[in-house]
């Protein structure tokens, strides 16, 4: 946190005495997206985005100088599996088979990332299916993850290394709705039966790749590939894990040599210009 930054957030949670902030901040209609990061200071995305508690996307302008963006992907703009395994092929990794449904969520299981990987080419040559199933499904071709919230109603951001997504957000709140008779919330918000906007509006993002996706606290939100081959590493604020979804990786930064500074072969910019986008 800047100088700046940190002034600011003092006087304003001083102001607080304790207290929760009265003001509720409205929901947006739309997304914003971040373009230039030099124009765009930490101070303006505490100010806009972090403390108001709402998403936003920066552009791929932020990570264009990533160590991953330069290695974890082939010329082509696919996932780079020689140099994944290389560097990264023993880590034991958890992964879940999400052509199964099991109290909401999907079963895991563990396994070294090169078994994981071959998996991965089989499907691929296989036309994407596999007599083991769908192993992470979600990080597939029009595959998704199940409707959530991160966990400890953290704060969190994704990248996309490569690979295309669409996002599917519901502010705080707005979940109670979708629940059924016996409390409990949808696997997927895009059955048809939630699909009016007026009954359930929810904002939607197309994010491509390199692009950055702040996801704000209590957020409950659903992702969908929409091309073949994703690298997605996120972060959770606040924490010490670092989870590498779409890779099938998940690990903390004491286990694997791979965190947020090695994914972006440095320290991510902290400085855009910001538009408003919607998918």
């Amino acid at each position: 946190m800047d100088r700046e930054t940190r002034v600011f957030a003092e006087s304003h949670f001083r102001g607080l005495r304790g207290r929760l902030p009265s003001k509720v901040c409205p929901t947006p209609d739309r997304v914003d997206f971040i373009e230039k990061p030099d124009s765009f200071s930490y101070t303006d995305f505490f100010k806009s985005y972090l403390l108001p508690n709402v998403p936003c996307v920066f552009s791929s302008a932020f990570t264009e100088d990533w160590g991953s963006r330069k290695h974890w992907v082939t010329p082509s703009g696919k996932p780079d599996f020689d140099y994944l395994l290389q560097n990264y092929g023993d880590v034991v990794v958890p992964v879940a088979n999400c052509g199964v449904q099991e109290y909401n969520s999907n079963p895991k299981e563990h396994m070294p990332l090169k078994d994981y990987i071959s998996y991965w080419k089989e499907f691929i040559q296989r036309d994407y299916s596999s007599p083991r199933g769908c192993l992470y499904l979600k990080d597939w071709h029009l595959c998704r993850s199940p409707f959530h919230a991160d966990i400890f109603r953290s704060f969190s951001w994704s990248v996309n290394i490569c690979g295309r997504k669409k996002w599917f957000f519901f502010p705080p709140g707005q979940e109670e709705a979708l629940r059924d008779c016996h409390g409990g919330l949808p696997y997927d918000v895009t059955a048809p039966e939630f699909l009016d906007s007026h009954l359930h509006p929810v904002l939607e993002v197309t994010q491509e790749a390199g692009e950055m996706v702040f996801v704000p606290s209590g957020w409950h939100h659903q992702v969908h590939n929409l091309v073949g081959r994703t690298l997605s590493p996120s972060t959770i604020t606040g924490s010490m894990a670092v989870t590498w979804p779409t890779c099938g990786i998940s690990c903390s930064r004491s286990c694997v040599p791979c965190s947020k500074k090695s994914a972006s072969g440095g320290t991510p910019c902290q400085t855009g210009t910001t538009t408003a986008r919607s998918s």
